[in-house]
C-alpha cells in the first residue's frame, strides 16, 4: 500500500529510469549465473584435465592456444574463470551504486515535492512552525521512504530476478 501511494509522485524521468534498472538488474544476474555456473566445470578440469577435452568449448581453446598437453588447459580456463568472477563482479557493484543513486534521486524528487507543497501553504501557518523543524520533518520523512521502501524494493527485486534466471 506504501508503494501505490508513491506511485504517483514517482516522475516520468525516475520511471524510465528504473526501467533501465531492471534491465541492469537482468544482466547482473545473467553475468552472476555464468560465474556460479562455471564454478563445477572450473573445478572439473582441476580435477581431470583429461576427461574435459570431450567438451567442443574446452577443444577449441585447446586448438586456439596450441596446447597438447591437458593440463595445460589449466592456466588459460584459470584466466577465464576468474574473469568471469571480476566481470560478475564489477558489474555487480555498478548495480549496486545505481540502485542507490536512483534511491537517492527518487527521495530528492519527493524532498522537492513535500517542501514546494510547504511553501505553497498561507504564510500565517508559517508564522506558527520552526522552519528548522520543517526541513527536518521532510528530511526525516523522505529518508524513511529511501531506506525503509525504496532501496529494500530495488533489492527484492533483484533478487527476484537471479531467483528466476536461476529456477529457468
Amino acid at each position: 500500500s506504501s508503494l501505490k501511494r508513491l506511485l504517483p509522485f514517482i516522475s516520468p524521468r525516475r520511471r524510465i529510469q528504473s526501467i533501465f534498472l531492471i534491465f541492469l538488474m537482468t544482466f547482473s544476474s545473467l553475468t552472476q549465473l555464468i560465474s556460479i555456473g562455471s564454478i563445477i566445470p572450473f573445478l572439473g578440469l582441476l580435477a581431470a584435465p583429461e576427461a574435459a577435452l570431450k567438451f567442443s568449448f574446452v577443444q577449441w581453446v585447446s586448438k586456439t592456444l596450441v596446447l597438447s598437453d591437458p593440463s595445460e588447459l589449466i592456466l588459460p580456463f584459470t584466466f577465464i574463470f576468474c574473469l568471469a568472477a571480476f566481470f560478475a563482479g564489477f558489474i555487480g557493484l555498478i548495480l549496486l551504486r545505481t540502485i542507490t543513486k536512483l534511491s537517492y534521486a527518487i527521495g530528492a524528487d519527493l524532498g522537492h515535492i513535500a517542501f514546494r507543497k510547504t511553501l505553497s501553504q498561507p504564510f500565517v501557518s508559517y508564522l506558527s512552525k520552526n522552519s528548522g523543524d520543517i526541513i527536518a520533518g521532510i528530511s526525516a520523512k523522505t529518508d524513511g521512504v529511501i531506506f525503509n521502501i525504496i532501496g529494500p524494493l530495488f533489492q527484492l527485486v533483484s533478487c527476484l530476478i537471479m531467483l528466476v534466471l536461476i529456477c529457468v
